[in-house]
């Protein structure tokens, strides 16, 4: 047997049926070949709440701290302990496979397994949300940068050659696109303000006069009865959204009633093609469930189905 250290592979003699000669196995000396798994489970050590956990237990082969066990069996009943990198690096197969087995079963691994893939997924969500704000944050500069870019973008005509030719200037593309427009699109308006701010094109704007406040809005309030399919008679449509997660492309949809009732409806883009921003539609809908987002009641919907009873202003149509 050539040993290099615990962090090398194990190299040994085996036999025709590549199973290591007894002589030369690693183990050897903590108890006689051949082996046998007999049982794997976790060893954890925390010194207090909210302490790190550390390795319960050592490796009895090469004294690593552990916490994921196996208990291996030698053919004189000798038992011990090893690391599963300790198991990997033999070149015993069988045991290596008992191993690989035992840990797939074993209830205390598939736990920890389970917990790490919650984590993770945790992680993937929070990082998610971290990004829609950050580029809703992007979203809202680039709004506001607008009218000190009006003179430069008006300027412009329209990216696209036919609404360029009916007189659109840069300067509704980039509206358009920030009111309707997915994440992508957006990106693109928020980079070309970002560039036209760079090259000194922004000019004060005089701030606007104080105009009187707007009236109160009606109180959204819960509608329909859940798991129930209703006809909700006409809403129009103030929000349609585009969100790209783990899963692909989905889109918000917020329909508005004039007495303030708010229906939301996570959808995918083929399903809500059809609908623009400020159309009116007659909405049938299955109620899924009642929410609160910012203290606003809403009311989740989903199969939707609707109708355009009175479309958005031509404008609201163009990108």
């Amino acid at each position: 047997m050539t040993h290099f250290g615990p962090a090398s592979k194990v190299i040994l003699m085996t036999t025709k049926n590549n199973s290591p000669a007894p002589k030369d196995h690693p183990f050897a000396h903590l108890a006689a070949p051949p082996y046998r798994v007999v049982g794997v489970g976790l060893s954890q050590y925390q010194a207090c709440q909210g302490a790190p956990i550390q390795p319960g237990t050592c490796c009895d082969y090469c004294g690593t701290g552990i916490v994921e066990t196996y208990w291996v069996e030698g053919s004189d009943g000798r038992r011990f302990k090893v690391g599963n990198d300790c198991i990997r690096r033999t070149s015993d197969r069988k045991m290596a496979v008992e191993a690989r087995e035992a840990a797939r079963r074993s209830p205390e691994l598939i736990a920890k397994r389970e917990d790490a893939a919650k984590r993770a997924r945790e992680r993937r969500r929070l990082r998610e949300i971290e990004k829609i704000a950050a580029h809703q944050d992007r979203v809202d500069a680039a709004r506001a940068a607008l009218p000190s870019l009006a003179a430069a973008f008006g300027a412009e005509p329209h990216p696209l050659a036919h609404l360029a030719a009916r007189g659109m200037t840069r300067l509704d593309w980039a509206k358009w696109m920030l009111a309707n427009a997915g994440r992508t699109g957006q990106s693109d308006v928020c980079r070309a303000v970002e560039d036209a701010k760079l090259a000194g094109l922004a000019v004060e704007v005089a701030p606007e006069p104080e105009s009187e406040p707007e009236p109160a809005k009606p109180v959204s309030v819960h509608f329909g009865q859940k798991g129930r399919r209703e006809a909700f008679g006409e809403f129009e449509v103030e929000a349609k959204i585009c969100f790209e997660g783990l899963g692909g492309l989905r889109v918000l949809v917020k329909f508005r009633a004039d007495d303030g009732r708010l229906g939301v409806w996570w959808t995918s883009v083929s399903a809500s093609y059809e609908l623009v921003r400020g159309d009116h539609v007659a909405l049938t809908a299955t109620v899924k469930d009642h929410d609160q987002y910012e203290g606003e009641a809403q009311t989740v919907l989903t199969r939707c189905k609707f109708q355009v009873v009175r479309e958005a202003p031509e404008e609201a149509h163009q990108g």
